[in-house]
């Protein structure tokens, strides 16, 4: 298995090698400690699981997680944080498990073992959406074709899906969707577009949930993505 430890502290590397030796199974543990490091590893693809230090200083936490994310969505992360405030950003990308210092080597191996136990079920598919995209936009959830309520609803997700996982202001939203800015619309105008968006966003909100679907939709305040280890890309 391999595993890969994204921090520029070299003591808290040492202390995720010692809990490694002790474990059960074959690992192969190396440092991340730059940047270019995360994202050739991201690039890769064949990590199993990244042990990811909130206080590594390269880059953005937010920005580095969800890159790693999108393109890694089997990745098993453990973020290992200095307090809780990183928790909401932990579950918005689906991290496997979440440690705050100072931990025990029990505690490490035990967010481990929780991994390991749960590897045969994440190397399944997960993904319960799919997207067909040659001859036009498609979506199926559970094999189904979806209905949504209104036809904007799907430009709307074709829209987030082309944007893997990055957040989407609802400004861009009234630009793809109604093809102007919001500066070229009168204020009546932008009153009842930002009215129609809450519509249609709660209209793929509901139609995901009744699929079982609805922790695909990240949704932060005048902000919307989806979660791509949700979606299945087909041509």
């Amino acid at each position: 298995m391999q595993l890969r430890v994204i921090t520029d502290n070299k003591d808290l590397y040492s202390e995720v090698h010692n809990v490694i030796q002790h474990l059960d199974g074959t690992y192969e543990l190396r440092r991340l400690s730059s940047l270019d490091d995360v994202v050739s590893a991201a690039n890769d693809g064949r990590t199993d699981l990244m042990l990811i230090d909130t206080g590594f200083e390269e880059t953005d936490f937010t920005a580095m997680t969800r890159m790693i994310r999108n393109r890694c969505p089997r990745t098993g992360m453990i973020i290992i944080a200095d307090d809780e405030s990183y928790a909401v950003q932990a579950y918005n990308v689906h991290a496997t498990g979440y440690i705050v210092k100072p931990f025990s080597e029990a505690r490490l191996k035990e967010e481990i073992d929780y991994y390991v136990n749960q590897l045969p079920a994440m190397q399944e598919d997960p993904a319960a959406i799919e997207v067909m995209t040659d001859g036009g936009f498609e979506v199926f959830l559970n094999g189904e074709p979806a209905r949504f309520k209104y036809s904007k609803t799907k430009k709307l997700l074709a829209h987030i899906i082309s944007k893997r996982g990055a957040m989407v202001r609802n400004s861009e939203l009234i630009k793809t969707l109604w093809g102007k800015d919001k500066k070229d619309f009168t204020d009546k105008e932008l009153k009842a577009r930002n009215s129609y968006l809450r519509n249609i966003e709660a209209d793929l909100q509901k139609v995901l949930a009744e699929a079982g679907c609805e922790d695909a939709l990240i949704k932060h305040w005048g902000e919307i993505a989806i979660a791509m280890d949700k979606i299945k890309l087909k041509k």
